[in-house]
C-alpha cells in the first residue's frame, strides 16, 4: 500500500497485520518522494511509481533495490502527477503519464516500447489508475474525461 504523504510503501498480511515498511523521504535508492502506483510481479518483485523522483523503482520481495526506470514526463512537485502502473504478462510495465495524457509501455531494460495516446473520442485526458484483466484488456481511469477506458493490451504493441 502506498503511504504517499509519508514517502513510503507499507506491507500488510491478508488479515491486516502490519508486516514491513519500505522507503523514507529522499532521492536515493530505497528512498521515495510521492509514491503512488504499486504493482507486484508474479516472482514477488515490487514496482513503485516514485512520482516526484520521476522514476519507477523495482525491488525484490525483501525490499532490496533491483532497478530504476527514469520517467522524464512525470512532473516533480506537481500535485497532479499521480502515476499508476500495471504489469503486462510479458513483464513490461504500463505507466500512466498524467501530464502528457498518455500511457507508456516500458521494457525490462527501461526502454519505451510503445506509447498509447488518442485523438478525438479516443483521447486520454489525465489518465491515472490502471488495471489489466486476464483477457488482455487494460482499464484506464481517464480522469480528465470522467470515464473508464477499456483497450486491448495488443493496442500497445511491442516492436
Amino acid at each position: 500500500m502506498a503511504d504517499t504523504g509519508n514517502s513510503r510503501v507499507l506491507k500488510f498480511a491478508s488479515d491486516g497485520t502490519f508486516l514491513a515498511s519500505l522507503g523514507e523521504p529522499g532521492s536515493e535508492p530505497r528512498q521515495l518522494r510521492e509514491p503512488v502506483g504499486i504493482e507486484i510481479a508474479p516472482n514477488g518483485d515490487i514496482f513503485v511509481a516514485d512520482a516526484w523522483n520521476r522514476r519507477i523503482q523495482q525491488f525484490d520481495s525483501q525490499f532490496n533495490p533491483v532497478a530504476q526506470f527514469p520517467m522524464p514526463g512525470w512532473v516533480p512537485e506537481d500535485p497532479s502527477t499521480k502515476p499508476y502502473l500495471a504489469l503486462a504478462p510479458d513483464g513490461s510495465i504500463i505507466a500512466s503519464e498524467t501530464a502528457r495524457h498518455r500511457l507508456l509501455r516500458i521494457g525490462a531494460d527501461g526502454s519505451i516500447l510503445s506509447i498509447l495516446e488518442g485523438l478525438d473520442e479516443t483521447a486520454l485526458v489525465s489518465p491515472t489508475g490502471l488495471a489489466l484483466d486476464d483477457r488482455g484488456f487494460l482499464y484506464i481511469s481517464n480522469s480528465g474525461a470522467n470515464q473508464i477506458r477499456r483497450v486491448l493490451l495488443a493496442d500497445m504493441p511491442v516492436p
